[in-house]
């Protein structure tokens, strides 16, 4: 029986590494006393697979974890028996089901189905004047032509140009919604927008193929609309992760 979980990832737990978090999950699944399946040699262990390690200071609303169990159960004993082993700042969301076999082969990993994924930057506690600099700054980063972003890899510099990788943003949820034409029920933004706050929701390519991160994103903001001393002032959020299809993108939670 294949399991996907969606989980969320907040507060202070944002600063722990993907290492900290899988050997928190086998300890989840340890507590849960659920049938797991384990790996064979001298040293087993549960195998997990994530759709897609998060960044070490990233909160996420829309983390997924894959593992197996030996038997079949009814879904809502295995969502009880999770909720029961989870402990605060890690939230569970939804469970699946997954199709063990697609014609006989062995159902896509989650990390392999990544194609997009939404992100959230914004900043709290801010001035009327610096809000609305912030929101005019949005608006003139996303309206250039071309926007380049630089990452260094193992193998050297690669360049992305962020307008052919970019699905729709907004400076509000409900505009972003609309933006990417996503169903409130589909997806749930765990941070809720304050009078104070400045925020700018996106979707971006992800995964193995182009991998946008929302760190580079926001680096390449603030330096091109000159307000690099804003750097700690902004926290980063990933809200969902996708699959594209041939009728639109959808969330890995959806997908079986």
């Amino acid at each position: 029986m294949l399991i996907r979980i969606k989980f969320a990832k907040l507060g202070d737990l944002k600063f722990i590494g993907h290492l900290d978090t899988m050997r928190y999950f086998q300890k989840v699944l340890f507590r849960s006393a659920l049938p797991v399946r384990y790996s064979e040699g001298f040293n087993p262990h549960p195998i997990l697979e994530f759709a897609s390690p998060l960044g070490v200071g990233l909160s996420s609303s829309g983390e997924y974890l894959d593992f197996e169990l030996t038997k079949d159960l009814d879904p809502a004993v295995v969502e009880e028996a999770l909720k029961g082993a989870f402990t605060p700042g890690f939230t569970f969301l939804r469970l699946t089901v997954l199709d063990p076999r697609i014609q006989g082969v062995r159902k896509a990993s989650a990390m392999s189905l990544v194609d997009r994924a939404d992100y959230l930057l914004y900043a709290e506690g801010l001035e009327k004047d610096v809000k609305d600099h912030i929101n005019t700054a949005f608006d003139k980063y996303f309206s250039m032509d071309s926007i380049m972003l630089n990452y260094e890899t193992k193998k050297g510099e690669r360049s992305f140009e962020l307008k052919e990788n970019l699905f729709g943003y907004g400076k509000s949820y409900d505009e972003f919604a609309a933006a990417v034409s996503i169903r409130r029920e589909d997806e749930e933004c765990l941070i809720k927008e304050t009078d104070d706050g400045a925020y700018l929701y996106f979707r971006v390519s992800a995964g193995s193929a182009v991998n946008i991160r929302p760190d580079t994103v926001l680096d390449s903001f603030l330096e091109t609309v000159g307000m690099q001393g804003l750097r700690s002032v902004f926290a980063m959020h990933r809200i969902e992760m996708f699959h594209n299809t041939e009728t639109g993108a959808i969330p890995l939670w959806a997908v079986k």
